[in-house]
């Protein structure tokens, strides 16, 4: 088992639904958790905020560069950094704008980016380091179109709840 008594790790994406989970395991393990905030509205109902061991910075873009390098900048010595920011807008391919492919893009991959070379550099222990991604199955593979297909395949990991 990992001890993660006192060992920094960012969680990008951590007030968001896998984030609060990913942060609230890392918490009760023993982490301190540094946690980039966009979107002060989820910060009502983070029941960690306000704890010593989780660190929040209000505000930061991590789509934006500079501010992707000045938080990573200003922390301590990373154990681990894991991302898991990133959003998707659910429309036709053809419904789907220039506008708001650059958006996801922004939001998802270049986030991602900035943050994994950001968090390269600010892995300083002599014991390294761990960098965690987190990506949709479908950004990385082809799948079944049909329900036929995934029945021949014997692929049930994704369940339609609705």
């Amino acid at each position: 088992m990992v001890d993660f008594a006192g060992a920094h790790v960012v969680v990008t994406g951590g007030t968001g639904a896998l984030g609060r989970a990913v942060v609230a395991a890392l918490h009760a393990k023993g982490a301190v958790c540094h946690i980039p905030n966009f979107a002060e509205a989820e910060l009502h109902s983070f029941d960690l905020a306000h704890d010593p061991r989780i660190h929040i910075a209000r505000g930061v873009d991590l789509g934006d560069e500079q501010a992707v390098q000045a938080f990573y900048g200003a922390l301590p010595a990373l154990w681990a950094s894991i991302h898991l920011a990133g959003g998707f807008a659910m429309a036709p391919v053809a419904d789907i704008s220039a506008a708001d492919f650059t958006a996801q893009f922004r939001l998802n991959a270049l986030s991602a980016f900035l943050c994994s070379r950001a968090a390269i550099a600010a892995m300083r222990l002599p014991f390294g380091a761990d960098e965690i991604q987190v990506t949709a199955s479908f950004g990385v593979a082809t799948y079944p179109t049909d329900v036929t297909e995934w029945e021949a395949a014997g692929d049930w990991r994704f369940v339609d709840a609705s």
